[in-house]
């Protein structure tokens, strides 16, 4: 990530993971945190992970169930979104960090096409982060009427964009 934000030329950066790239971001924030800023759109992590250990399940989901990232802008996925939360029990903020690696030139060494998806009613954050993937190489697309989670709020839309795209680059 200090990689890709270097070559971003962000000295400073707002960080956010989420499932196992919140482990990733706890680990940068953990190490350089003097390069992390707070976001407005910011995970409650240390929160999430005491919900956790005290075993508050239920005060971990509703803290996920309020948070910006799973709002959802219809009622397409709402019953999916509900059976992910009724699900979710904590074990990835319980796990710890593994080792991590990390490079510069990631786009170039995919050796692959990358297509990024944001919904155009992601946070302001989400959408920078698209974008600046776009000036790396990154094919990008943004889906209308659709939050963070593009593929519960416009589900048809959003199979025939990847089916699209994966039919064009075989």
């Amino acid at each position: 990530m200090l990689r890709v934000a270097d070559a971003l030329g962000l000295e400073r950066f707002h960080l956010l993971g989420m499932s196992q790239g919140g482990k990733l971001a706890l680990h940068v924030a953990a190490r350089w945190g003097d390069r992390v800023e707070a976001a407005d759109e910011a995970v409650p992590v240390a929160a999430m992970t005491a919900a956790a250990r005290r075993g508050d399940l239920a005060g971990l989901r509703a803290l996920w169930a309020g948070h910006p990232l799973l709002r959802l802008t219809g009622a397409a996925g709402t019953e999916t979104l509900a059976a992910m939360l009724a699900d979710y029990d904590g074990r990835d903020l319980l796990a710890g960090r593994g080792q991590l690696y990390g490079d510069a030139a990631l786009l170039a060494r995919v050796g692959a096409p990358v297509l990024a998806v944001v919904g155009a009613e992601d946070t302001p954050q989400r959408r920078a982060i698209v974008a600046a993937l776009g000036a790396q190489g990154a094919e990008t697309r943004v889906m209308a009427a659709a939050g963070h989670l593009a593929s519960l709020d416009q589900p048809a839309s959003f199979n025939a964009l990847l089916s699209d795209w994966w039919l064009r680059h075989g």
